[in-house]
């Protein structure tokens, strides 16, 4: 369990990087893995790794980017 000022300082690293234009909504933890998998903090991490640098994943993010990116009718560049 975190105590407050953990918790304060991830939150402000939160701020900072949301502030520097990072985008920061959707940052898992090595519990989401734990909550379903019986596995170690290693194996979480390995697992949120692999998933999240999948060819097919960044394939993915960027068609949902493309879509709508042109459903607000941004111009590409």
């Amino acid at each position: 369990m975190k105590t407050a000022e953990e918790l304060i300082e991830i939150s402000n690293a939160i701020d900072l990087l949301r502030k520097e234009g990072y985008f920061v909504d959707a940052l898992w933890h090595t519990d989401d893995i734990q909550l379903t998998y019986d596995c170690s903090d290693e194996d979480a991490t390995s697992l949120l790794d692999k998933a999240f640098t999948s060819d097919s994943l960044y394939d993915t993010i960027w068609d949902e980017i493309d879509f709508y990116a042109n459903d607000m009718e941004l111009v590409k560049k």
